[in-house]
């Protein structure tokens, strides 16, 4: 009977850890008179790992990072190896804070107001401002 429950635990432990895995759907999306392929990282596993681990990032290739509601969402950018621009925008897509996050760094990057997507793109691509609305395609939420 233990055996059972405890193979029960593993195919449901497996079953999850299948479900969490980093999805390699990208979605476009207009930014600054630009077009970026967004990796989409909308689960707990997707949003830890981000752009890290990766060694280059393409000039239009970038991730977005949606949550279920406005919050303070820190960044860091350990096992990050280029810079990146951090874009926290709010739930109709205002950008409502903008950092620079530099390779490596371990300090913690985070919005000073509420935030439901993020996005990250390689520095200096945009030039975009507080205040700016980035369209948000539907498929992401």
């Amino acid at each position: 009977m233990s055996k059972i429950i405890a193979l029960i635990i593993i195919v449901g432990l497996i079953i999850f850890f299948l479900s969490q895995k980093r999805s390699n759907k990208t979605i476009p999306i207009q930014i600054d008179n630009k077009t970026f392929n967004l990796g989409i990282a909308n689960n707990p596993l997707s949003r830890s790992r981000g752009l890290s681990k990766r060694k280059s990032l393409c000039q239009n290739c970038g991730m977005i990072f949606v949550y279920q509601k406005e919050s303070v969402y820190p960044f860091w950018m350990k096992n990050t190896n280029f810079p990146l621009d951090i874009l926290w925008l709010d739930k109709t897509g205002q950008v409502v804070d903008i950092k620079q996050g530099q390779p490596q760094s371990l300090d913690i990057l985070k919005n000073s107001t509420p935030a439901q997507y993020i996005i990250e793109l390689p520095t200096g691509s945009t030039t975009l401002n507080i205040g700016d609305i980035i369209s948000l395609p539907h498929e992401i939420n």
